[in-house]
């Protein structure tokens, strides 16, 4: 297979796995509550702590990083970069991030005054002055609402995502001139945790952004290079996650936070490369009609997942670690399947409207 052809495969194929490992990675019974009752805390349930510590924090940690990664790649893959081309790609993104950007978190916005007003059953009372905002603290909820992420929480990537397509000329030179000294000091910054200082500029997202584009600029098939190694990279990946584990069971949160770090970049090149030589072999692949559902199911899943969360506890009350378990596993299939369907049905029915709230995806 050509390079050019199994890089696209791959980053291809890989949309909808990371899109439903970030579904997996908003499933979180820890703080959820309803009609008044005590929120679920963390650690009384041990077992179910454990799991989705196990899924979440070390096999679906790497979501997040692949897309930033993909996305530095693909902006300047093949492309000689000048003042016309960097005009022409902020363009072509107002339609396919900040249109769906300020639709969404509105979306969100209307939602959430909405449950004030109507559900107020299945909410904990923490946003009852919502409705009393003044005009400015409406606008900054579009940038930031809570834990540093604009309204419609999940939308914290595209914001993030539409900073560095600003920042891209810098980024290229940077990443071009300085190739072996950008890349490692952004990632240096990363690797220990160093809190963002300006939002929308989070080291996770200067970081993986600076390394896709990279490998875009000087030329560096990761694909091919990645399945080289896919191997060495597994074991590795997997002899991290016990030590992960341990650390983690044993609270040394510091070394935790480092090695996680390193193992998401590991178990990124694990996955890029079993998935490349899958697609060399032709023995992996993924139907259009769930590809093509990818944004839609990012954009809307935060929305019903929060309502699944108080849906399930209350029809399991009192909860337990079984039930919280399998409601982790479960929600997300639900979540997603119920995404894919509402995604199609309004593409046949408003085909316009739901390009435009996709991004023309």
């Amino acid at each position: 297979m050509q390079s050019d052809k199994l890089l696209s495969q791959t980053i291809h194929f890989l949309r909808f796995p990371l899109i439903f490992s970030v579904v997996l990675s908003h499933t979180d019974f820890v703080g959820v509550a309803t009609n008044g009752m005590a929120a679920i805390q963390k650690g009384a349930y041990p077992i179910y702590d454990f799991v989705h510590q196990l899924v979440k924090g070390e096999f679906a940690s790497l979501d997040v990083s692949s897309f930033f990664f993909f996305a530095g790649f693909l902006f300047f893959y093949k492309t000689k970069f000048s003042a016309v081309t960097y005009a022409n790609k902020l363009k072509n993104r107002v339609h396919t991030l900040l249109i769906p950007y300020f639709f969404w978190n509105a979306l969100v916005i209307l939602i959430m005054l909405g449950a004030n007003w109507f559900l107020k059953g299945l909410t904990t009372g923490a946003n009852e002055s919502f409705a009393d905002k003044s005009i400015t603290e409406w606008l900054s909820m579009f940038w930031v609402y809570q834990e540093r992420t604009p309204v419609a929480g999940q939308f914290w990537f595209i914001r993030d995502l539409m900073m560095m397509g600003l920042i891209s000329p810098i980024l290229y030179t940077l990443i071009k001139y300085l190739k072996w000294i950008w890349v490692p000091l952004v990632g240096y910054f990363w690797l220990v945790n160093t809190p963002t200082l300006v939002i929308g500029f989070g080291f996770e997202a200067l970081f993986f952004f600076s390394l896709g584009a990279w490998f875009s600029i000087h030329g560096v098939n990761f694909a091919t290079l990645f399945r080289s190694i896919r191997k060495q990279t597994l074991a590795l990946f997997l002899v991290l996650v016990v030590v992960n584990m341990v650390l983690w069971s044993s609270e040394c949160i510091q070394t935790y936070g480092i090695l996680h770090n390193i193992n998401v970049l590991i178990g990124m090149a694990t996955v890029f490369g079993w998935v490349a030589r899958g697609k060399e072999l032709n023995k992996i692949n993924i139907s259009e009609k769930i590809a093509s559902s990818t944004f839609f199911i990012y954009a809307y899943h935060l929305i019903m997942m929060v309502f699944m969360l108080k849906v399930w506890v209350k029809i399991f009350s009192p909860v337990n670690d079984v039930t919280l378990i399998i409601g982790f596993f479960v929600l997300p299939i639900l979540v997603a399947a119920i995404g894919m369907g509402i995604y199609h049905l309004l593409k046949k029915i408003l085909p316009r409207f739901t390009a435009i709230i996709t991004g023309g995806r």
